[in-house]
């Protein structure tokens, strides 16, 4: 992809990233939710989303990070089916690290794990090489 930067979407629908190929999608994936922000680039578009403990209990979290989880599974699909390869998916997880709870510390390592199985870049926002790992997953 690259680095430019065409269009910037908050709550970005399916038929807004995917464009002339939303009519495959219902057949192949069915109803693909909104992702927090897309970045249309020159070629592709950029998926961010993921769940913030700050604003989120632990269960809420879970559901949410289920739900992002969920969606960035089928970008992946679409993806495999050859409907559009210029996806580039970004879980974050934010201050999983300021909870010393364990149910805040279990709902952080599990959206890491998830976003990790389903995304290109997993990042947790807290760990000192999140900033690097941000604008090298938005560079590519």
């Amino acid at each position: 992809m690259s680095n430019q930067i065409g269009e910037l979407r908050e709550e970005a629908k399916s038929q807004w990233v995917l464009g002339r190929h939303v009519q495959n999608i219902n057949n192949a994936v069915g109803n693909i939710r909104p992702v927090a922000l897309a970045l249309r680039k020159v070629r592709g578009v950029v998926l961010i989303d993921g769940i913030d403990l700050n604003v989120s209990t632990p269960s809420r979290a879970l559901q949410r990070a289920g739900r992002v989880t969920h969606t960035f599974w089928q970008y992946k699909r679409i993806q495999q089916l050859g409907i559009d390869d210029g996806i580039c998916r970004i879980g974050i997880v934010i201050n999983g690290a300021t909870h010393p709870r364990p149910d805040y510390n279990d709902a952080h390592d599990f959206a890491l794990d998830q976003f990790t199985r389903e995304a290109d870049y997993a990042i947790d926002a807290h760990s000192s090489d999140a900033l690097e790992k941000l604008r090298n997953a938005l560079s590519s």
